[in-house]
């Protein structure tokens, strides 16, 4: 692998997180790009679930969304990203937002 990016960090429903990477990866053979979503509350950050995506030879732009769940009360949300073999030239790959961000009070 190149390069990975994580491009942006969205809120896709009351619940939910949309996360945009984009890596390039150069040669005949194949890597995985994974999503790892987490929540945290003070220094705990516990991963919730984990996302892997092929990627061939060349750019690429994933975007998956990932629901928390109305049982998750968490603070904040957030995605790490990281590919197999590991990317030369990393950028961001890591973000979180505020979970009331997603659901505003009323």
């Amino acid at each position: 692998m190149t390069t990975v990016n994580l491009d942006s960090l969205t809120c896709s429903g009351r619940w939910s997180l949309t996360a945009t990477v984009t890596v390039v990866a150069q040669g005949t053979g194949t890597g995985t790009l994974t999503l790892n979503w987490f929540h945290t509350s003070g220094r705990a950050v516990v991963t919730v679930a984990t996302d892997t995506v092929v990627i061939r030879d060349g750019r690429a732009t994933v975007t998956r969304p990932h629901d928390f769940g109305s049982a998750d009360t968490f603070p904040t949300w957030g995605v790490s990203v990281g590919t197999t073999p590991a990317a030369a030239k990393p950028g961001k790959t890591s973000a979180t937002m505020a979970a009331y961000l997603c659901d505003p009070p009323r």
